[in-house]
């Protein structure tokens, strides 16, 4: 529906105190609007260029405040609401101009956000690196292949580069996304070498020659690693635990013998844990998990020449990263080796050959029986069997060098409760992502300063806040965890 007001003035009013209950699914964003009409008695003006009325939506709302359902729906932060009468209009923001931005003292911080997807496909781009060109400041994309970054006012207009291993690089001017959320298209980069040429490479020479290149590729200074830390428990499709932190990292240089240390600067969390849930499950350790999974400092057995006879190498493919051309060699464990756990893929540069990142997990085959190595204490009668155990690390180039940019770990569990028919899927995960980088005046931090890694985080801390992060960057939470959120503290207020 259009309406266009002339003459008549449009006075602002308060915007309606109205709650909404609905259940879109591959709904028409037209039809949704006429629910939300039909419940509130508001009507929705706006021109067809501000807004596409065939768009899909896929959302519910339980006694959700209008506005935030508008929010939830549009999801487009360039849009504001006018309210005349019985009537909401629909309009973009004046968007202001880079230099009345520059001159805004009040003014420090700005968000820029959009979503990534493969060009062809249209599928999301998950844990794609996200970083202000000649900068230590960076994010990485979620789930649902958004991001949210935040960077000082003086950055906007500096160059945002968008790196994902097998995609060209895109880079753009910041401001294209200042007031907009748009949907950033990449597209696959396809390497095309002579086949001659991959097969005269020997994989296990190329992760030796890595390893000896490591002075050379990784920082030899002591560096400080600001991060975004997350760590979750799911009941099948039901969140049990949400944490999450802002951890300040001493890295010792990468030939140090010294252990990473590690400061919480801010924490919160999220429990949805009721009565009637049989069995808990917590994640153990998982602040020396996230440390730990720094593979070219802490080097698990695939890459460790002592261990290379237990495992099978090959070159599996050459795919592009960060403009640069990169070997991806595949490993798994020899049938005869019992020792040897992993299977997956190892990333290297093929001009630098530092290891820019590793995809792996314990082999199914050699999956059986690996409880004791993650289970602490059980409740009595109670089976757990391990499913699956996944992990994921990039790194990325900043002045020359290699720094960690993103680990990530998840872990699937079967459990089974004595005289019970069936067994409950739990899955338990972490991620850390690093957002910036100091290399200036680092100094190891005291044994008072530092906290502990070996706790259940979940348990330290106890407290969720909306507007919690403040200028921090963090991982753009996915839509079912926004969800969950939301559900939780609607319960808490109706309580």
């Amino acid at each position: 529906m259009l309406i266009i007001f002339g003459i008549t003035k449009v006075y602002a009013q308060d915007f309606p105190d109205k709650k909404i209950t609905l259940k879109l699914k591959n709904t028409a964003l037209h039809q949704a609007f006429r629910e939300i009409s039909r419940q509130s008695g508001y009507y929705f003006t706006y021109e067809g260029d501000v807004l596409d009325a065939n768009k899909i939506i896929n959302k519910n709302f339980r006694n959700t405040p209008l506005k935030e359902c508008l929010d939830e729906i549009l999801n487009d932060s360039t849009l504001k609401y006018q309210v005349y009468e019985n009537h909401i209009i629909i309009k973009k923001k004046h968007i202001p101009s880079v230099d009345s931005l520059l001159n805004n003292p009040a003014i420090k911080i700005i968000k820029l956000q959009a979503k990534l997807v493969d060009a062809v496909s249209g599928d999301a781009l998950a844990y794609a690196s996200i970083s202000v060109q000649n900068s230590n400041i960076g994010t990485v994309s979620n789930e649902n292949g958004y991001f949210l970054l935040k960077i000082p006012k003086e950055l906007i207009n500096k160059n945002l580069c968008i790196s994902y291993i097998g995609y060209n690089n895109n880079c753009f001017p910041a401001i294209k996304l200042y007031h907009q959320t748009q949907v950033i298209k990449l597209s696959r980069n396809y390497v095309s070498l002579q086949e001659v040429l991959i097969r005269n490479r020997d994989p296990r020479s190329i992760i030796q020659r890595a390893l000896k290149k490591i002075p050379e590729n990784y920082p030899q200074k002591a560096t400080y690693l600001i991060t975004f830390y997350r760590e979750k428990v799911k009941q099948k499709s039901k969140y049990m635990f949400l944490s999450e932190a802002v951890l300040k990292i001493y890295k010792p240089a990468y030939l140090s013998m010294q252990n990473d240390l590690l400061q919480i600067l801010k924490s919160r969390t999220f429990h949805n844990v009721e009565k009637q849930d049989s069995v808990q499950m917590k994640l153990k350790s998982g602040l020396k998990t996230a440390l730990v999974l720094d593979i070219v400092k802490n080097r698990p057995d695939f890459i460790n020449i002592d261990y290379f006879s237990g495992y099978k190498y090959q070159i599996s493919d050459i795919e592009s990263y960060d403009n640069k051309t990169n070997y991806v060699i595949a490993f798994k464990p020899k049938d005869n080796e019992k020792d040897a756990l992993y299977r997956g893929f190892i990333y290297i540069d093929a001009e630098s050959l530092a290891i820019i990142g590793a995809d792996y997990e314990i082999s199914p085959d050699r999956i059986y029986g690996m409880n004791n190595r993650f289970i602490i204490k059980k409740e009595k009668g109670l089976k757990v069997t391990l499913k699956k155990a996944r992990y994921q690390i990039n790194y990325h180039q900043w002045n020359g060098k290699y720094y960690l940019k993103y680990v990530k770990a998840a872990l699937k569990f079967k459990v089974k409760m004595k005289k019970q028919w069936f067994a409950t899927n739990f899955t338990t995960s972490l991620e850390m992502a690093v957002s910036s980088i100091d290399t200036l005046n680092v100094h190891r931090f005291k044994r008072k300063e530092s906290d502990k890694t070996n706790t259940v985080f979940a348990d330290e801390i106890h407290q969720y806040d909306e507007s919690f992060w403040e200028d921090y960057n963090f991982i753009k939470p996915e839509d079912d965890w926004q969800e969950a959120i939301k559900k939780l503290q609607l319960k808490l207020k109706e309580k």
